[in-house]
C-alpha cells in the first residue's frame, strides 16, 4: 500500500541520517573525542562504546532490531577493515573504532565516503605538518626503508620518532564527518 511503502521510506531516509537526535550525538562525540586527542593523543574507549551505543540506540529506535543489527555488523566491519592501517601504524586504534561509530550510526555507506574524505584531508594535513615542521625528509626515508627494505620494522615506531609525528586525527576526522554530512544534506552526494 501507498502508506506502507512512504513509511518504509520515511525510516529509510531517518537510518541516512535525517533525525537530529543522530547529529546532536555525533556533535558531542566530536567535540569529546577531538579535545581528548588533542590534549592526550589518544581517544578512551569510554567514550567509544558511549558513542558505539548511542549509534545502536539511535537505529534501534528508527530501524528497530534489524537497524541495531546492521550497525553492530558495521561496527565489526569497520574496525576489520582498518586493521591494516593499525597494523603499520597509520592510524591509532582509538581512531580506527571511533571512525566504525559513524557506520553504526548511518551505514557503511556514509562510513566509506566519510573514510575516503577522512583519508584526503589527513594526508594533506599530515604533508603540511611535516613540511612546516621539516620533518618530510625523514619520514620519506623512514617509509623508503619500510617499503623496499625492511617490511618487518613499523613505519611509525614511538620510541624512535617519538610524538613528533604524531597527528591528533580526531578534529581532522569530524571535519571529514561534517564536509561528507552537509554535502549530503544539500543533495551532493547520492544517499
Amino acid at each position: 500500500s501507498l502508506r506502507r511503502r512512504q513509511r518504509q521510506m520515511c525510516i529509510r531516509d531517518r537510518a541516512k541520517g535525517g533525525d537530529v537526535i543522530d547529529v546532536v550525538a555525533m556533535t558531542i562525540l566530536w567535540i569529546l573525542s577531538s579535545v581528548s586527542d588533542l590534549r592526550e593523543y589518544q581517544i578512551p574507549n569510554d567514550l567509544i562504546l558511549a558513542g558505539w551505543l548511542a549509534a545502536l540506540v539511535c537505529r534501534l529506535y528508527i530501524q528497530g532490531i534489524y537497524g541495531m543489527g546492521a550497525g553492530i555488523c558495521c561496527i565489526v566491519a569497520g574496525i576489520l577493515i582498518l586493521l591494516p592501517v593499525y597494523g603499520v601504524h597509520g592510524m591509532g586504534a582509538g581512531d580506527i573504532k571511533l571512525l566504525s561509530v559513524v557506520g553504526a550510526m548511518y551505514g557503511m555507506k556514509l562510513w566509506i565516503q566519510t573514510g575516503i574524505v577522512f583519508a584526503l584531508l589527513a594526508a594533506l594535513f599530515s604533508f603540511v605538518y611535516m613540511l612546516i615542521n621539516r620533518l618530510f625528509v625523514n619520514r620519506m626515508r623512514y617509509f623508503f626503508h619500510f617499503v623496499i627494505l625492511d617490511h618487518k620494522k613499523s613505519y611509525y615506531d614511538a620510541t624512535r620518532d617519538g610524538r613528533s609525528m604524531v597527528i591528533p586525527l580526531a578534529p581532522v576526522m569530524a571535519l571529514a564527518y561534517y564536509m561528507v554530512f552537509f554535502c549530503r544534506l544539500s543533495g551532493g552526494m547520492k544517499s
